[in-house]
């Protein structure tokens, strides 16, 4: 198991090096939230010009989820769950993201309460709860937490200029240097008049990749800040739990307390399994020394 372990992260590596320049970004999505996230035979939802705006860049995306919406010829997998609250999509985020495991986690919620009902420390609970599921399966695990986009329907959603104050606020709490809880502020620029269909919540085509943007600018300055992990003169980390593609590799956390983090685990009972692979961006181009990190098996696995 080691040796195929090593065989991988070989794989990957030199072929990075060999062509550093062309290398692009290659990550896993999952987009938390209700119907905004899984779109509408109405209106659009963010994931679609998401997609086309990171493939535009070169980045290499992997959307997952438990939920699969055809649109546009696309099927981009989720956790959108249409009418729910925040405190419902929590928890049915929590059911599921441990089989679903990505690098990125983004979370635009809040609709779907009344002003009148005080909803914010609820979906304020809900947001903390989504985090928290998220790293209990990637400790690493890059949080994205949006200040939701405005809308007419008053004064029904009169709330939610506070509740993105207090996302991100929330945010700047949970922020850690293993894994970031970052800010997107989707209603920064969204006009509800101009941004939404006919019924002045959901995003048309315009207001849509309005958001999108924002979500790949919050990515671009969260690479940009990595950027000196890459280039340390003490090499480069490349973490087989985040591969883009695990192949038929398991994301395992039996010895999360041992190793620091959750590892792929492959075990076909003597049958090979898939690679995993994945893309990373190597500094310069030249000969590389690769070492791997991996668990002391027992003898017969090792």
């Amino acid at each position: 198991m080691n040796g195929c372990m090593r065989r991988i992260i070989w794989s990957v590596c030199v072929g990075a090096a060999l062509s550093a320049s062309a290398v692009t970004r290659a990550f896993s999505l999952t987009c938390v939230g209700d119907s905004i996230t899984e779109g509408g035979a109405a209106f659009t939802t963010y994931r679609i010009p998401l997609a086309e705006q990171c493939a535009a860049k070169g980045w290499e995306v992997v959307f997952r989820g438990s939920r699969a919406t055809e649109a546009s010829g696309t099927r981009l997998r989720h956790e959108g769950y249409g009418g729910n609250t925040a405190e419902q999509v929590a928890a049915k985020f929590a059911t599921h993201f441990a089989t679903n495991v990505s690098d990125v986690v983004f979370i635009h919620s809040g609709h779907n309460h009344f002003i009148d009902e005080g909803p914010i420390p609820g979906i304020l609970g809900a947001y903390r709860s989504i985090v928290e599921t998220a790293r209990a399966a990637n400790p690493r695990v890059t949080l994205l937490l949006a200040r939701p986009i405005t809308s007419g329907k008053l004064p029904k959603y009169s709330y939610l200029p506070q509740l993105g104050e207090s996302v991100a606020a929330l945010a700047a709490e949970l922020d850690t240097p293993a894994s970031r809880a970052l800010v997107v502020d989707a209603a920064d620029g969204f006009d509800w008049h101009t941004d939404t269909v006919a019924d002045m919540v959901h995003p048309n085509a315009a207001g849509a990749a309005k958001i999108a943007r924002k979500i790949v600018g919050a990515l671009e300055a969260f690479f940009a800040s990595r950027e000196a992990v890459y280039t340390a003169p003490n090499g480069l980390l490349v973490e087989a739990e985040s591969f883009a593609q695990p192949g038929g590799w398991a994301n395992d956390t039996q010895s999360v307390e041992r190793m620091g983090s959750p590892y792929l685990l492959a075990h076909g009972l003597g049958v090979p399994v898939a690679d995993a692979t994945t893309r990373v961006t190597i500094p310069t181009a030249g000969a590389w020394r690769v070492w791997v990190r991996t668990r002391d098996w027992p003898p017969d696995w090792s």
